[in-house]
């Protein structure tokens, strides 16, 4: 299978977070039985593991629309119904999030 330079990005974030090798991921694909990475589902527990952040603070970026908001999976209207997020929406939130210091992003903040 043929994979593109950001297919391959996904593929691996996919298999880091599965705790497995891209292969593996790959032939699971081939076989119908694993979705695209781009389309996978993941938790609230593996993106604050990912991406280093506690859960709570990403919980209060969805209520400021400052993150991607879940898909709700059940009909509990409560905060502990269960929530899950595609994947490719997280990346890509991640991938538009600036680089550098707080000082560098504070003074291009500033220049706007």
């Amino acid at each position: 299978m043929k994979t593109t330079k950001k297919q391959q990005e996904i593929l691996v974030e996919v298999a880091k977070l599965l705790n497995t090798d891209e292969m593996s991921v790959l032939r699971l694909m081939e076989h119908g039985v694993f979705p695209k990475p781009e389309d996978r589902l993941i938790s609230i527990r593996q993106i604050s593991l990912w991406i280093g952040i506690a859960e709570r603070t990403i919980y209060k970026w969805v209520k400021e629309d400052m993150f991607p908001k879940p898909l709700v999976m059940s009909n509990d209207r409560t905060l502990q119904a269960t929530k899950r997020w595609y994947f490719k929406e997280v990346k890509d939130w991640l991938d538009g999030r600036p680089r550098g210091t707080a000082e560098s992003l504070q003074k291009r903040m500033k220049k706007k």
